[in-house]
């Protein structure tokens, strides 16, 4: 069994009921001069609990008061956690708060990711 299923394994028994959504950008209209509906996906996922940075990590611009780091097992998505960009908009949502990813630092066992832990800002 590799780690990454070992820690989905985890995850789900200890974790947290988490969201995942993805929005892609719609197809953009040259007459309108802009953007048709997007599409969301969602993924019900188990994550570790939030944590909190310490007051030391803290520089108000990198890492913000509020800030928390999450731990998402990589087999717990059939893609990578990824910042948002011009095309797409990823978000995690815990306990009714909508979280925007704002770092994704994957975690190795090996040649595979295991884990990734995700900055978040709600």
């Amino acid at each position: 069994m590799s780690l990454s299923a070992s820690a989905k394994r985890v995850f789900e028994r200890l974790g947290v009921s988490a969201t995942y959504k993805r929005t892609t950008k719609g197809a953009y209209d040259p007459v309108s001069g802009s953007y048709g509906p997007g599409e969301t996906t969602t993924h019900a996922i188990k994550v570790a609990p939030p944590s909190a940075y310490e007051l030391d990590y803290i520089d108000g611009t990198l890492i913000q008061r509020g800030d928390a780091q999450v731990e998402i097992a990589a087999d717990s998505l059939p893609f990578a956690p990824a910042l948002s960009s011009s095309d797409t908009a990823d978000a995690l949502v815990i306990a009714g708060t909508e979280y925007q990813l704002i770092h994704v630092e994957p975690r190795y066992a090996r040649d595979a990711v295991a884990v990734y832990t995700v900055q978040v800002r709600g």
